[in-house]
């Protein structure tokens, strides 16, 4: 198994999860089903990285550590359930949101979610759900004014859920675990729930979901 990054998908949430990985020093095989657009992405990435960016067919991909499928949900279905055999010795990471065409619904039943769906159709492949609650324009720059965006990062494998929150260090990001699979429902409702602020509110996509500690401090302290 190659020590590398495979991202399938060179769309605005692909260029920017193989981005920060870059940032972080990972070498990134960028996958896309449009050979000539990630071959454009993986050339517009900035000199800042660390590690490299490089556009591959899929079927040189699939043996690195971790394979991130940055693709809409029906495409990632497809391709989780064609390609599980030369899957099964990596760590597979879903970021898809099940949306309905007019976004504002999911199309997976309430005791379910993608990723467990998905989970289903390649039961030998150790999925992880990350990257579904982060939008590609505040990705990019890791942060929103100065403070790193969180990652959650759920699996029913703890091995695999330890191996991608390794992957983010260095990455600007900051992981935080979400526990089994089954977090994934609320993962993605939590997405769903973004996407209507975001309109409603005309933010643009440049906001995030954080876990920000209360300090408590005792009277004396405080006095």
């Amino acid at each position: 198994m190659n020590n590398t990054i495979t991202v399938v998908g060179a769309g605005n949430m692909g260029r920017a999860i193989a981005r920060r990985y870059a940032v972080g020093g990972a070498d990134v095989l960028l996958v896309d089903m449009d050979a000539d657009r990630a071959a454009d992405v993986a050339a517009q990435m900035t000199d800042d990285a660390l590690g490299r960016v490089t556009a591959r067919p899929l079927g040189e991909a699939l043996d690195s550590d971790i394979v991130v499928f940055a693709t809409w949900f029906p495409q990632t279905l497809e391709l989780l359930s064609t390609h599980a055999g030369p899957l099964s010795d990596s760590v597979v990471v879903d970021i898809s949101n099940p949306l309905n065409d007019t976004f504002d619904d999911l199309t997976t039943a309430w005791g379910s979610s993608a990723a467990e769906e998905l989970a289903v159709k390649a039961p030998g492949v150790r999925l992880v759900k990350a990257f579904n609650t982060v939008f590609a324009p505040v990705l990019i720059d890791g942060a929103i004014d100065g403070v790193p965006l969180d990652v959650f990062v759920a699996s029913d494998h703890e091995d695999a859920k330890r191996a991608v929150v390794a992957s983010l260090e260095g990455t600007g990001l900051r992981a935080i675990d979400a526990g089994g699979l089954s977090a994934a429902r609320t993962l993605e409702r939590l997405t769903l729930l973004q996407i209507g602020i975001q309109n409603r509110l005309g933010l643009e996509f440049r906001t995030a979901v954080k876990v920000l500690p209360h300090v408590y401090t005792t009277e004396a302290e405080s006095a």
